[in-house]
């Protein structure tokens, strides 16, 4: 199975993962299709709605929202939140990015599943860290009974921030363009707060795709420089 699969069900291009498919994890991110522009609200309409379906009003923060059973905001309502989490059967949680890094997390055992949107405000306040952290706490998880894959973003060599940025985070995540200018990269700094927070480096998926460079599949706020549309990543409990 290849490390990435992209599969087209109701009408969406959708990418999974192998590790997370390998333990019959309901996800995905909708992609472009035919290189088309996602237009967020229909790719909603076909997740699903009403009572199953969660979405963020992100802020680049680092808050997760939990969707208990009880729960009574979903969709067309947003949460306003950097990532969700639930156990609740038949609910489909959501983020949306375009640059920013998707992270997924899931029990293997389909108990629970956990998204986050990570862009460098987040990945600075230790969101993924975190989030694996509040993720276990909720769900009586340990390590090694998660799956994680962190999925396309804008790789290092793409991605030039100030050194208001990149003095944030560490040397081993970052390098020097010169003139105050650093190539800073995000997959590697969540990866590295995963493993932090007590992840096996084995059960961690790392996208190779990124979202600047794959213009075709992939949108990029960089290279668009304007927000033409975002990715939709999903979970589903069961």
């Amino acid at each position: 199975m290849k490390a990435e699969l992209i599969s087209e069900k109701n009408g969406l291009s959708i990418l999974s993962f192998d590790i997370l498919n390998r333990y019959g994890i309901k996800h995905g991110m909708v992609i472009k299709s035919n290189g088309r522009e996602i237009d967020k609200e229909p790719v909603y309409q076909k997740l699903g709605t009403g009572d199953r379906l969660a979405v963020t009003h992100q802020v680049h923060g680092d808050h997760i929202e939990t969707i208990p059973p009880e729960f009574s905001g979903y969709y067309p309502k947003k949460i306003e939140a950097d990532g969700l989490m639930t156990s609740v059967p038949g609910a489909v949680i959501t983020i949306h990015t375009a640059d920013c890094v998707p992270i997924f997390l899931a029990d293997k055992e389909n108990k629970a599943v956990c998204l986050i949107h990570a862009g460098w405000k987040g990945t600075a306040l230790g969101i993924a860290q975190k989030g694996l952290q509040q993720f276990m706490a909720a769900y009586g998880l340990k390590p090694g009974s998660i799956a994680a894959a962190i999925g396309p973003a804008i790789e290092q060599n793409c991605y030039q921030v100030g050194s208001e940025v990149a003095d944030r985070f560490g040397h081993s995540v970052k390098m020097s363009d010169g003139n105050g200018k650093w190539r800073l990269d995000l997959k590697a700094e969540n990866r590295r707060q995963l493993i932090s927070a007590g992840l096996p480096p084995g059960d961690i998926q790392v996208s190779e795709l990124c979202t600047f460079c794959q213009h075709s599949l992939l949108h990029s706020y960089r290279r668009e420089k304007e927000l033409k549309g975002q990715m939709i990543s999903f979970m589903e409990a069961l």
